[in-house]
């Protein structure tokens, strides 16, 4: 042991007896100073990105992991331990050893504790289809007839339009995509035709995060040269447009809980020269990381003499306004993998100036992504299609709107192409100058067209026709989100998908999400279910279970 050697030392100097020609202990030869000192220099240059010893200037003060740079939340306190060790013990007095139990709630939480993973929508839930079947016996034996009760959701959530009370359904974006193939497949190519050099890439930035694979032991500055390098071989010197994370609450706050639910997201405290431990879909998971690896990105892209922008919030509306401008100079080609950025060239794309292509550089298989000539697009598509085609992407479903149960993009998109007063529900949604009255009865209008209603019937009509018709032809118990959603469902689907569209229109709308479908809840936009109750208050009196 290397304490031993401090003892020689002293037997030596007690006894007045000393060796000149070597160490009487191998802690203290030469060969175990040099090592020591190798040893040393790696833990000096370990920590001296973040020095234990040094408030770092992102969380000063903070309790973290100074190999990994992870910082700990208010949730760890195993600082403490010799306090709540103490409060323990103050429990266990004068309880009889037999009688005691432990609590897990009493323990210690370390930083390793606090790094499993946790599920911030888990509820419990009555089960949906129990309860509507409950409801809808009880319904037929009382006070108000079948098709008044179905004026009411008889569910927790309107389970057309919603997964859970909190989580709108889970739009099928691609599906619009690969419907607009199909109507102009000849204006889909696998390759872009242009030869010539000058042509201008527009690059979404948040796309392309997940693009350059990361290596542990890789410093965070590798890993930024590392995309500057990527997108100079890859696109020259390209426009790249990054989203922006900002502490205030946003709509799409509900998909990003959903893109991180399963991921371990802590906030990593590094500097330029740190190495990078971990893995890269769980780093980025967390919003603050990603935020600060884009600035370290953003300066060695700019370095490299690409041009770098950042959009507050949500890029797409930025990525495709600066594709279009650039389309007035030069042929553009925007990269990316979302399929708003497609419905968006499509819409605000400008006849005029060069050619204008949207593609993805991901590759899934054997298959190849197809090229889309945005310009021939909107010619076969024609003029007024592009003009609604907001309307038709939003109201079946986006990031911030509500996929509708058993309607389809490829469905809704030929509806819209043949169907008047359809189209003319979308001109409503189209236009800046609606009132909410008219778009929530546009929006009912256009629910109704979507689930085959006739002329005459209401959302609550419908409801009841359809339930009459599939139980007549069902083999097994209709589930509730088959039928078309409630009148007051309906409606704040319809201002959550107007709010969205005047965001796609104009980044900088005037209007407020808390009027137009959303609240705010804990820092964070949540959508608004009904103003209705799930049911009638005499039927919910007699299922209640005391």
């Amino acid at each position: 042991m290397p304490v031993c050697s401090l003892y020689n030392i002293a037997m030596q100097e007690y006894t007045n007896v000393s060796f000149e020609t070597s160490e009487q202990h191998k802690e203290v030869g030469e060969s175990r100073r040099s090592r020591d000192i190798k040893d040393f220099q790696k833990v000096m240059e370990c920590i001296k990105p973040i020095s234990p010893f040094e408030h770092c200037s992102n969380d000063a003060g903070s309790l973290r992991n100074i190999i990994t740079g992870v910082t700990a939340d208010e949730k760890v306190n195993v600082h403490d331990l010799h306090s709540i060790g103490k409060a323990i013990v103050s429990k266990m007095a004068g309880t009889p050893v037999y009688t005691y139990c432990a609590k897990r709630s009493d323990r210690v939480n370390t930083l390793g504790s606090a790094s499993a993973v946790t599920n911030t929508e888990k509820k419990i839930d009555i089960d949906l289809a129990l309860l509507f079947q409950r409801m809808m016996t009880v319904a037929t034996v009382g006070q108000m007839n079948l098709a008044d009760v179905l004026n009411y959701e008889l569910c927790a959530y309107p389970p057309a339009l919603f997964e859970s009370r909190t989580l709108l359904r889970k739009a099928d974006k691609p599906q619009l995509a690969h419907a607009i193939v199909k109507k102009c497949g000849d204006l889909c190519k696998s390759d872009v035709p242009e030869t010539q050099l000058n042509v201008q890439y527009v690059l979404d930035g948040g796309s392309l995060l997940h693009r350059v694979p990361w290596k542990s032991g890789d410093t965070y500055q590798d890993v930024a040269n590392n995309y500057a390098n990527f997108t100079l071989l890859n696109y020259g010197k390209a426009l790249v447009v990054f989203d922006g994370y900002e502490s205030s609450p946003s709509i799409k706050d509900m998909t990003h809980r959903r893109r991180v639910a399963s991921k371990i997201s802590k906030t990593v405290n590094f500097s330029s020269g740190m190495k990078f431990v971990g893995q890269k879909e769980n780093f980025l998971a967390n919003e603050t990381n990603k935020q600060r690896i884009i600035m370290l990105i953003s300066e060695a892209m700019t370095k490299a003499g690409c041009n770098v922008q950042h959009a507050h919030g949500d890029a797409d509306f930025d990525i495709v306004h600066s594709a279009v401008s650039s389309a007035q100079i030069m042929t553009t080609i925007t990269v990316g993998e979302d399929t708003d950025l497609l419905v968006l060239l499509l819409h605000h794309a400008k006849n005029n100036g060069f050619k204008l292509y949207f593609r993805s550089d991901i590759t899934r298989g054997s298959s190849t992504n197809p090229v889309y000539d945005i310009h021939g697009i909107q010619a076969c598509m024609g003029n007024d299609f592009c003009k609604t085609i907001l309307f038709l992407h939003a109201f079946t479903g986006s990031d911030t709107t509500s996929r509708i149960f058993g309607i389809g993009k490829a469905t809704a998109l030929d509806k819209l192409i043949h169907d008047k007063q359809l189209q003319a529900a979308a001109t409503v949604f189209s236009s800046e100058e609606s009132r909410q009255a008219d778009i929530v009865s546009a929006g009912h209008t256009a629910m109704l067209l979507l689930y085959g209603g006739k002329t005459g019937d209401s959302l609550q009509t419908l409801r009841h026709r359809i339930l009459v018709e599939k139980v007549a032809a069902a083999k097994s118990f209709v589930t509730p989100e088959r039928w078309p959603p409630t009148e007051s469902a309906a409606k704040y689907h319809s201002l959550r998908t107007y709010y969205q569209i005047r965001v796609w229109k104009s980044k900088e709308t005037l209007l407020t999400a808390t009027d137009w479908g959303w609240f705010v809840k804990e820092n964070a936009f949540y959508p608004t279910v009904s103003d209705m109750p799930p049911a009638p208050e005499w039927l919910l009196k007699m299922i209640h279970c005391s």
